[in-house]
């Protein structure tokens, strides 16, 4: 396993995650999951949609059925068409269709970091009228990436900056994540001024450079293979439950800023112990499978949800033949309304929200920092 910009957002958190991940998958191997190979399709049809949008100048070109071999899902359909029309409504507002301005899955070379090191784009454009380049990330996953500071897209970002001779004054990078917990605002952006941009790249280089082996444990577990065996994660767990376990005060009569900071540490001891469970899951598995017994455990074939199997044209017409309409037609979303074209001010003359109650919410990073400012 080797320093990636797909994997950036680990190794810059926990010095010793390549060599830890590195050493469970040589023991117990790797562990793909249904989400992998769904993300898989996500972007090989919205770079299909997003390369014929670019050719032909048509912002609504038909959605394929099937995508190497496979049925595309319905949802899988709408929304990556929605992500495409987003990647086209830049592409109008920079007059830019194709070209040395324009990448779509392309494979980039990480100077920077070393030579040879690719770095995959899976959207980018630079806008010459405002001198601002613009990189996407799709991110078909459940869990909640942001934009801000994500390793991922400062290295495809300054990749693209080292390898083109036009000026950048500003770099506007995105996270489109439709199937996150705020599928209807999938769109999260963080703008930072070129010099920003290099000053962060050169940290992440730094740390690249670095052969440090410390176990770091955080939020970033989660992705790692080697959640299960690391000793770091153990032993932050075990810390953690300590603080849990013997918390002396109760919450009704703790101030308002310590009652934040015992929920702040109940949702450090979630995400590590998530983390932790799942690595065992996963370990579980893999010794099952080498032959061990475990008598209150087994394991069995995990399936997605139920999907087509025929051309969704094929289940409609069959559905006419027993008088069930099967086919679905909606006006759609207001944001995909946006994304289509629509101006937003027209849009939020249109629509309405209504209150359904309270909810805690955290507050973002960039209020946090104007709070202390």
């Amino acid at each position: 396993m080797k320093k990636t910009a797909s994997n950036a957002d680990i190794w810059t958190r926990c010095e010793g995650y390549i060599k830890a991940a590195s050493d469970y998958v040589r023991v117990y191997g790797s562990h793909e999951s249904p989400a992998a190979e769904e993300g898989i399709m996500a972007h090989g049809v919205a770079e299909a949609l997003i390369r014929v949008m670019a050719k032909d100048g048509n912002p609504t070109p038909k959605v394929p059925d099937r995508w190497a071999g496979s049925v595309i899902p319905v949802d899988m359909k709408i929304k990556c068409r929605d992500y495409a029309h987003f990647c086209y409504s830049l592409m109008r507002r920079s007059n830019v269709y194709g070209g040395k301005y324009l990448w779509v899955e392309d494979e980039i070379e990480s100077t920077f970091l070393a030579d040879g090191l690719m770095t995959r784009v899976d959207f980018a454009i630079y806008d010459p009228s405002v001198r601002t380049l613009h990189v996407l990330d799709l991110k078909y996953g459940h869990r909640v990436v942001e934009a801000e500071g994500n390793a991922q897209l400062l290295i495809g970002a300054r990749s693209i900056i080292d390898s083109i001779d036009v000026p950048v004054e500003k770099v506007t990078m995105s996270i489109y994540q439709p199937n996150g917990p705020n599928a209807s605002m999938p769109l999260d952006q963080w703008t930072a001024d070129t010099l920003s941009v290099m000053e962060m790249t050169n940290d992440i280089r730094q740390m690249y450079e670095s052969d440090g082996n410390a176990l770091r444990p955080g939020s970033h577990c989660r992705y790692c293979d080697a959640r299960g065996t690391c000793i770091g994660l153990r032993h932050a767990v075990y810390s953690a439950w300590d603080v849990v376990a013997y918390y002396n005060h109760i919450p009704e009569e703790l101030p308002a800023d310590r009652l934040e900071d015992m929920l702040a540490e109940m949702e450090t001891f979630r995400d590590l112990l998530r983390a932790y469970q799942t690595g065992l899951e996963a370990l579980c598995v893999s010794r099952l499978k080498r032959g061990d017994v475990m008598p209150k455990w087994e394991y069995t074939t995990s399936l997605t949800d139920r999907k087509w199997a025929h051309d969704e044209a094929d289940i409609i017409e069959l559905g006419k033949s027993m008088g069930i309409e099967l086919e679905k037609r909606t006006v759609v979303s207001p944001k995909q309304a946006e994304l289509a074209g629509m101006p937003k001010e027209l849009v939020d003359t249109l629509v309405k929200r209504e209150a359904t109650g309270l909810k805690l919410r955290k507050k973002s990073l960039k209020t946090l920092k104007q709070a202390f400012q």
